[in-house]
């Protein structure tokens, strides 16, 4: 290992230490401050996890190739600074360098990877620092916006440090070198700022709006369709929120928060539609299903989810959304597993549809719940997600990766006050609380 090397590996992680030393000195009086350094540490090891399993296992994925791409960015900044600056900032590319960037007409792939390029100036071209710097950003976002909801409903600190910090495919997907570790802590960051406005009507600050508008803007480089649908849930949440607070009428009238949440969705939804050209209604169904055939055509028979003759009108859609829905949130279960990590998510899927189960009869206990409005819009969020990114991506392990975006809320949200799961504490004398 050549000196630099030694160099950029002590330089980092004390940067690194030094950063989680004042985190943690802020937030361990924090309802999660117990879980930050344990669930930090699983975190970065989860990140170097997914290096290895697809350096060694499956030889090549999108980690490396965003790496790799990173990596050619950085030798551009090296030699011609100014060039580099031009790419990043307004994607101008030279000519001299058009044949060099093979991701440059992959607009989300190429914006991972000139994110990367930036961490990597500070790393000297270390894939496994690059690596602990992109899910200690995952982490931070997941850990706020889990200790946002344990300050807020106190009973359930336990239930979110699950859900968000400690589920192992949580864990995992949102780790290491990928758009799911940008995507996780963007996303968490945006819900975690907005949860004091929606539950006590706490204004939010100009450097978290600031940072919110950044995050979005991130998350919509990365996956617009995320931004299609949190966008109109979380809107319809704010003016809700508002509605609330400035009227009278509204305040006791859950009639109205439903009925006033609906409309401004579907209204919202609607200007969602203009952000990205797929998102439109003419051409969303053909995107969805354009989409499916292409995974469909390159992957195995085995791992794949078999629709009934998908096709881009709304009934062919709607006969196989109860399919996707279930796929979504479900599979691929022990039945479909042809591989160990198959059979490793077939057995978590097998324990959450069993916690689903176990979630509906606590539906009918928490009919006086103040904040049902937000159970109900993170409901309507996990269903589109799950329904729709299962029609488009029919591949087993590109769902399993897609669901993380709505994976920890449908976990924090079946786990949360069920019989089965209060059982479980019982049995080994344990309680949610601590």
């Amino acid at each position: 290992m050549s000196f630099l090397k030694i160099l950029a590996y002590i330089f980092n992680l004390t940067l690194l230490g030094y950063i989680t030393y004042l985190i943690y000195n802020k937030v361990k009086t924090y309802q999660l401050g117990r879980y930050f350094i344990p669930g930090l540490i699983i975190k970065v090891a989860a990140g170097i996890a997914v290096g290895l399993v697809y350096k060694y296992y499956y030889i090549s994925g999108d980690t490396y190739a965003f790496y790799e791409e990173a990596v050619r960015l950085v030798n551009i900044a090296y030699r011609h600074p100014v060039d580099y600056a031009k790419i990043l900032l307004v994607n101008e590319i030279p000519d001299q360098f058009a044949e060099l960037l093979v991701m440059k007409f992959q607009p989300r792939a190429f914006f991972t990877a000139k994110l990367a390029s930036i961490v990597n100036l500070i790393t000297y071209n270390n894939y496994w620092l690059t690596g602990i710097y992109f899910s200690y950003f995952s982490y931070l976002g997941m850990w706020y916006l889990a200790n946002m909801l344990a300050s807020k409903f106190q009973d359930t600190k336990f239930y979110s440090a699950i859900a968000f910090l400690f589920f192992p495919s949580v864990l995992f997907w949102s780790s290491g070198v990928t758009k799911e570790s940008l995507v996780m802590g963007c996303l968490c960051f945006i819900v975690g700022f907005s949860i004091p406005y929606l539950i006590i009507s706490q204004k939010i600050s100009y450097p978290r709006i600031i940072l919110m508008a950044l995050f979005l803007w991130i998350l919509l480089k990365l996956k617009y369709y995320y931004v299609g649908v949190l966008i109109p849930v979380m809107a319809a949440n704010f003016i809700v929120a508002f509605l609330r607070l400035n009227f009278k009428f509204v305040q006791k009238n859950y009639y109205t928060h439903f009925g006033s949440w609906l409309l401004v969705f579907t209204l919202i939804l609607l200007f969602a539609s203009t952000i990205h050209p797929n998102l439109r209604a003419e051409n969303f169904l053909q995107s969805v299903v354009t989409t499916h055939n292409q995974i469909y055509e390159l992957s195995s028979p085995e791992d794949l989810i078999a629709y009934n003759k998908l096709d881009p009108t709304v009934s062919s859609i709607l006969i196989n959304l109860p399919k996707a829905l279930y796929s979504g949130l479900f599979r691929p279960s022990l039945l479909d597993a042809r591989t160990i990590f198959q059979y490793w998510v077939g057995f978590e899927n097998l324990v959450l549809l069993i916690l689903t189960i176990g979630a509906l009869f606590r539906i009918f206990r928490n009919r006086e719940f103040p904040h049902r409005i937000l159970i109900f819009s993170m409901v309507v969020y996990i269903c589109i997600l799950a329904a729709f990114m299962a029609l488009s991506s029919p591949n087993f392990g590109t769902l399993v990766r897609y669901k993380i975006a709505f994976l920890p809320f449908f976990i924090y949200l079946i786990i949360l006050n069920n019989p089965m799961v209060d059982k479980l504490f019982q049995l080994f004398k344990l309680t949610p609380k601590t």
